[in-house]
């Protein structure tokens, strides 16, 4: 039997924003495309992400903002 646990949407959003903000450090330091497994993982939590803060009533604008508001002060 498979056994389903509930997340908090709100502990998900935030997971999947710091993978997605380290996928951009990491590309934006590196220079380097991601593997295809990477990008895929990307755009799986990129979609999750958008969707749940939809579920918030958040706008597109509202939600790339939170993703990468303060990334490039964070950039050494």
């Amino acid at each position: 039997m498979t056994t389903l646990t509930k997340t908090d949407p709100r502990k998900l959003m935030l997971q999947h924003r710091k993978i997605l903000r380290g996928y951009a450090i990491r590309v934006l330091l590196t220079e380097n495309p991601l593997s295809p497994a990477k990008e895929a993982n990307k755009a799986r939590r990129m979609e999750e992400f958008l969707a749940i803060g939809r579920s918030f009533q958040l706008t597109e604008r509202e939600l790339v903002s939170l993703l990468y508001k303060e990334l490039f002060e964070e950039l050494p």
